[in-house]
């Protein structure tokens, strides 16, 4: 009697166990499936004034030398006073930017440049430096994990620009950047989690108190 019982108790348990086993196997397998997904990812940009390249070299375009006064550069998104990404130059920081050292070296720089050089305080610039950089892990999640093996896809794209200004009005403007960056970054490490391991002790053993 007693021996029936216990086995009808054993099966009703296995039974009552078997939900609970296939809901974590489900887990498992939803896991292992996404494990990409849960690779983590991170983006560095400066204020998103404009979506992309072309956005950027658009406004960049609608400048005119002679033309666009230093005011009308706030709506096109270049005044410094308004774009964290964008700072002021002054006449000697052109100097640098220009590596004007005298001589005939400066027979190379544009006549409008030249110009408003010599005109020392009346010459200054606007130089932007916008960029957005995204970087996401792939591969494989188990070795990214146990840090065996990192690689990540690094996508997006830069402009730079440089506007010189004389007397509130702009005499020279020039840019520069990448439309499109694409870079692969692979981090190999042969002991995983204990790469670096002896290194982190030899800084502990010899870091002063």
């Amino acid at each position: 009697m007693h021996s029936g019982d216990s086995g009808t108790q054993s099966g009703e348990t296995r039974r009552a166990a078997r939900p609970g086993a296939r809901l974590a196997l489900a887990a498992v397998c939803l896991v292992l499936a996404g494990c990409e997904a849960l690779l983590p990812s991170s983006q560095s940009a400066t204020e998103r004034r404009w979506k992309s390249f072309d956005e950027a070299l658009a406004s960049f375009d609608s400048v005119e030398v002679g033309t666009t006064r230093a005011a009308e550069l706030d709506a096109l998104g270049f005044n410094p006073f308004s774009n964290p990404n964008a700072v002021v130059l002054n006449h000697a920081d052109l100097l640098v930017r220009f590596a004007v050292v005298g001589g005939n070296e400066n027979e190379f720089l544009d006549p409008a440049v030249r110009t408003c050089l010599a005109l020392r305080q009346r010459c200054r610039a606007f130089e932007l430096d916008h960029r957005d950089i995204r970087r996401q892990r792939v591969g494989s999640f188990w070795l990214d994990f146990l840090n065996f093996r990192r690689n990540t896809d690094i996508t997006g794209w830069r402009f730079k620009a440089l506007l010189v200004i004389q007397d509130e009005l702009v005499v020279y403007k020039l840019w520069s950047g990448q439309p499109d960056i694409r870079e692969l970054e692979r981090v190999h490490n042969p002991l995983g989690p204990l790469q670096g391991l002896g290194e982190a002790t030899v800084r502990y053993q010899f870091e002063p108190r």
